[in-house]
Protein backbone atom coordinates (compact mmCIF):
# COMPACT_ATOMS: atom_id res chain seq x y z
CA UNK A 1 0.00 0.00 0.00
CA UNK A 2 1.21 3.32 -0.92
CA UNK A 3 2.07 6.19 1.60
CA UNK A 4 0.42 8.78 -1.20
CA UNK A 5 -3.55 9.05 -0.22
CA UNK A 6 -5.81 7.92 -3.40
CA UNK A 7 -8.73 9.55 -5.27
CA UNK A 8 -10.73 7.66 -7.89
CA UNK A 9 -10.47 9.04 -11.40
CA UNK A 10 -14.41 9.79 -11.12
CA UNK A 11 -13.82 12.15 -7.60
CA UNK A 12 -10.56 13.68 -9.21
CA UNK A 13 -12.35 15.63 -12.21
CA UNK A 14 -14.91 17.11 -10.13
CA UNK A 15 -12.12 19.34 -8.54
CA UNK A 16 -11.77 22.64 -9.76
CA UNK A 17 -8.55 23.59 -10.58
CA UNK A 18 -7.99 26.25 -6.98
CA UNK A 19 -8.38 22.92 -5.27
CA UNK A 20 -6.70 20.46 -7.18
CA UNK A 21 -3.19 23.37 -6.49
CA UNK A 22 -4.03 23.27 -2.78
CA UNK A 23 -3.97 19.36 -2.87
CA UNK A 24 -0.70 17.03 -1.50
CA UNK A 25 0.20 14.73 -4.19
CA UNK A 26 -2.30 11.43 -4.65
CA UNK A 27 -2.42 8.42 -6.26
CA UNK A 28 -5.75 8.34 -8.63
CA UNK A 29 -7.37 5.45 -9.48
CA UNK A 30 -10.04 3.87 -11.43
CA UNK A 31 -13.43 3.55 -9.39
CA UNK A 32 -12.50 -0.20 -9.33
CA UNK A 33 -9.82 0.62 -7.32
CA UNK A 34 -7.56 -0.13 -10.08
CA UNK A 35 -3.90 2.15 -10.31
CA UNK A 36 -4.26 4.72 -12.84
CA UNK A 37 -1.53 7.62 -12.21
CA UNK A 38 -0.04 9.71 -10.05
CA UNK A 39 -0.90 13.24 -9.96
CA UNK A 40 2.11 15.51 -8.39
CA UNK A 41 0.48 18.35 -7.38
CA UNK A 42 4.30 20.73 -7.11
CA UNK A 43 4.51 22.87 -3.91
CA UNK A 44 8.02 24.23 -5.22
CA UNK A 45 9.55 24.63 -8.45
CA UNK A 46 11.89 22.24 -7.48
CA UNK A 47 9.22 19.62 -7.29
CA UNK A 48 8.13 20.95 -10.50
CA UNK A 49 10.79 20.40 -12.30
CA UNK A 50 11.78 16.68 -10.64
CA UNK A 51 8.15 15.76 -11.92
CA UNK A 52 8.76 17.26 -15.18
CA UNK A 53 12.16 14.99 -15.52
CA UNK A 54 10.62 11.97 -14.53
CA UNK A 55 8.44 12.59 -17.02
CA UNK A 56 10.62 12.60 -19.80
CA UNK A 57 12.53 9.88 -18.21
CA UNK A 58 8.80 7.40 -18.80
CA UNK A 59 7.70 8.95 -22.00
CA UNK A 60 11.20 7.87 -23.33
CA UNK A 61 10.23 4.59 -22.38
CA UNK A 62 6.95 4.19 -23.77
CA UNK A 63 3.08 5.20 -24.17
CA UNK A 64 1.53 7.20 -26.92
CA UNK A 65 1.80 10.55 -27.63
CA UNK A 66 -1.99 12.57 -26.66
CA UNK A 67 -1.51 14.34 -30.60
CA UNK A 68 -1.41 10.72 -31.90
CA UNK A 69 -4.39 9.61 -29.31
CA UNK A 70 -6.40 12.33 -30.46
CA UNK A 71 -5.58 12.10 -33.95
CA UNK A 72 -4.61 15.59 -34.17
Amino acid sequence: MSEIPSISYSDFKHLTPELIKQMQSVEVTDDKGQYLFTAIIPQTSFIQSSAADTAMISNSVGGKALSALLGH
